[in-house]
């Protein structure tokens, strides 16, 4: 059978110009068959980078598919679902190919064979009751399923004849974690270099990559929260930005240099004692901790020369004076920054061939210019983001005349930083140069920056005790128990609010609404529902204006203002957590709710405002007020309270309990008529990442009926697969709000 197999397969390829398998591919094929037949249906196959494990993966899908079976292909991330799927679908062009990470699922539909992610593959078979659909599943990079609980929940729930892992490596304490074992325990067939070398036609890679994951001691980690958080520090934004970047991506000296120099020219006022500390502390930075660690790891004398990259020329000596104390290599080390001048390289450079010289740490001039083929470890203590750069570093380590035949590269991501998104980026240039870095492609999002995020929103919970954390509390170190209150007293104490203010209940918009009424057209001029014409003292001008700029539906520049310079003074998105705060909830680490209390609060100012007019007569907004608008996103972060997501249900219960009180807070009301629930739930905005949910209020006190149905808008929705999984905790969110404030108004009437 693997014969006729394998010549079957090499026509295919053959017939779309991409050759045959080779010798060695086809004989761990046979291996693979031969234990099949032996009755195992749970195969791990581990073969070194660059051997092309793919066209094993392919060739066993072909092998289900003239069974009449179907094949669900598992990559770790989005990046390996796109590559792979080009790989793929020109291979298997006369089959259905589909690819899903979205969770749409539209792809699982009558499809030979899927490429998903794990997460994916799981709510779509949950979801279409496909446990039975496929028979095959290929798990790539199969290291990343031991003890990985989005693999345990697809192998628990899939129903499929065979398993076949692959993977570059699988050390042997990742095969002692949790996996499922309904097919039985896996068989190991393992090759490395050798044994592929003997089983011939096998060409060793150009380069093989790794990643050293970089860990912040605690001292370190302080700093960088403080700084992701906006916190523990004055001054410019920007520069706050440009500082938490500087500290993660290149360490401590680096760090302290720019701080210092910010400090000088007052772009930074006052700064925590812990900011002090770091800088005063002798220890290397976690960079430097790395490297040398690297150094002690991999066979450094024989891969000499090897070149080390950093942008920061702080940090590139303070990994050289490190190098030299730590008399790991055998040799001198070399710096070569802007500092050393054309013929100091020249000399460098001879010192490299003469072999002198073991250890080059380079900044951006290293990059361009210096050909160093010799070398057979690069290291990247940071990630160039730009293409240009990242090819350049790379160029300086692979070669055509390189007299060594496989080299090394070596990444030093910081974890739980932004450089996993850079790293992101950076892949695509690997393997345009021939480097398969399918292996170092682990799962982004777990170390990435919404790990930070995850992290955070977990210590503030446990500090607290909540399940859900104000927003102001992470960004600001206090909770904004009402954010009115805080937004009228900024109207007080800052003389150009205050003016913009006097502007505002000046010159109050007036808008035209028309409506059609038996083929007649009727225009009305409707003002705001606040009588405007008395405001005594700064307090009752704050109020109003306020008022006026949140519920006026006739938006106009001066309000906008208002709203503008308001959000600048309160400084709401100070720091980097509101920036990164979707890739949080993209990866279903976090996600939030509007706090019911304080969002309460506001409409029910809007309602007695409303009441107010009512009484007066203003009939239009009586019966139905759809124009009110709580959409300002900034102002929404002060009314965000968030929660770690696999707290969901939680929240949920929460919610369910909120209404319930407040529903037995009214019925106490007998002479009072009310009726809440959701009007419209909005479709998915794509460009907005947004969605727009829109209560229905009605309150009838005696004779008197008021109507009000609020847009509230719920922002950073990453897709309209991940709204599906928030809709109902968004519509429990509303209502809440809105029977909180009923509650509230009514209260206010009775006293």
């Amino acid at each position: 059978m693997s014969y006729e197999l394998v010549k079957e397969f090499n026509r295919l390829l053959s017939s779309i110009d991409i050759g045959k398998l080779r010798s060695y591919q086809e004989k761990v094929l046979e291996d693979i068959l031969r234990t099949i037949d032996e009755g195992h249906s749970f195969i791990v196959v581990s073969m070194p980078t660059g051997s092309g494990k793919t066209f094993i993966e392919m060739s066993l899908a072909y092998w289900s598919l003239r069974s009449n079976g179907r094949v669900l292909v598992i990559e770790p991330t989005r990046f390996l679902c796109d590559q792979m799927m080009k790989l793929w679908g020109k291979v298997f062009k006369d089959f259905r190919v589909g690819r899903d990470y979205e969770g749409k699922c539209l792809e699982f539909k009558d499809r030979d064979i899927v490429l998903a992610t794990p997460y994916t593959a799981t709510k779509c078979i949950r979801e279409y009751c496909l446990e039975n659909y496929f028979t095959t599943l290929i798990i790539d990079e199969v290291h990343h399923a031991y003890g990985n609980k989005r693999y345990i929940e697809l192998l628990e729930t899939i129903n499929v004849d065979y398993v076949f892992g692959f993977t570059a490596l699988l050390p042997s304490y990742r095969r002692y974690r949790e996996i499922p074992l309904k097919w039985g325990k896996p068989v190991y067939l393992d090759y490395d270099f050798k044994k592929l070398s003997e089983l011939g036609g096998f060409e060793s890679p150009k380069a093989i990559a790794d990643i050293y994951d970089v860990e912040l001691k605690e001292l370190e980690d302080k700093v960088y929260e403080l700084l992701f958080r906006g916190q523990g520090i004055q001054g410019d934004e920007r520069i706050i930005k440009f500082l938490e970047l500087t500290l993660v991506r290149y360490g401590k000296e680096a760090f302290c240099e720019s701080l210092k120099k910010a400090i000088n020219r007052g772009r930074i006022g006052r700064v925590d004692n812990t900011f002090i500390e770091l800088c005063n502390s002798v220890e290397p930075s976690h960079k430097t901790r790395t490297i040398l660690d690297i150094l002690s790891v991999y066979n450094v004398n024989e891969l000499s020369p090897i070149l080390i990259f950093t942008s920061r020329k702080a940090t590139a000596y303070e990994i050289a004076k490190s190098i030299e104390k730590s008399k790991l290599v055998k040799g001198s080390v070399a710096v070569l920054t802007s500092d050393v001048d054309r013929s100091s390289r020249l000399e460098i450079i001879k010192r490299i061939k003469s072999g002198d010289v073991r250890v080059v740490i380079a900044t951006r001039v290293g990059e361009e210019g210096v050909d160093i083929p010799e070398a057979g470890l690069l290291i990247m203590s940071d990630i160039a983001k730009n293409q240009l750069r990242f090819y350049q570093r790379l160029g300086r380590l692979i070669r055509l005349t390189s007299p060594k035949k496989i080299k090394y590269l070596v990444i030093t991501p910081t974890v739980k930083s932004m450089e996993y998104y850079d790293l992101e980026e950076a892949i695509w240039n690997l393997y345009a140069e021939g480097i398969d870095v399918s292996y170092l492609v682990i799962n982004i999002e777990e170390k990435g920056i919404a790990s930070k995020i995850l992290e955070i929103v977990n210590k503030f919970s446990e500090i607290y005790n909540k399940i859900t954390v104000p927003y102001t509390l992470i960004t600001q170190g206090r909770e904004l128990v009402n954010p009115i209150d805080i937004m009228k007293k900024k109207i007080i104490e800052y003389k150009e609010l205050r003016e913009l203010a006097s502007s505002i209940t000046q010159e109050i918009p007036v808008v035209k609404i028309c409506t059609w009424d038996y083929g007649a057209r009727e225009c009305i001029e409707i003002e705001p529902m606040i009588d405007y014409t008395i405001i005594e003292g700064e307090e009752e001008l704050a109020e109003k204006s306020l008022l006026i700029a949140l519920i006026s539906f006739a938006k106009t520049d001066k309000l906008k203002k208002l709203l503008d310079k308001l959000e600048s003074y309160i400084a709401i998105d100070k720091g980097k957590l509101s920036k990164q705060l979707i890739k949080g909830i993209e990866s279903r680490k976090v996600f939030y709710i509007y706090n019911v209390e304080k969002t309460s609060d506001i409409i029910a100012q809007i309602i007695k405002q409303q009441y107010n007019a009512c009484l007066k007569e203003w009939k239009p907004l009586c019966l139905d007020n759809k124009f009110i608008k709580i959409s300002r996103k900034k102002l929404l972060r002060l009314l965000m309270d968030l929660f770690i997501y696999d707290k969901k249900s939680q929240v949920i219960e929460q919610l369910r309990k909120d209404i319930e009180k407040y529903k037995r807070e009214l019925m106490t009301f007998d002479d009072i008529k009310i009726y809440v629930g959701i009007r419209q739930f909005g479709d998915y905005n794509v460009r907005g990442k947004s969605v727009v949910i829109i209560p229905r209020i009605s309150i009838t006190v005696g004779n008197n009926h008021i109507g009000l149905s609020p847009q509230i808008s719920y922002y950073d929705i990453p897709s309209e697969d991940f709204l599906s999984e928030v809709k109902d905790l968004i519509k429990l969110n509303v209502l809440a709000i809105a029977y909180g404030s009923v509650s509230k108004f009514i209260n206010m009437l009775e006293h």
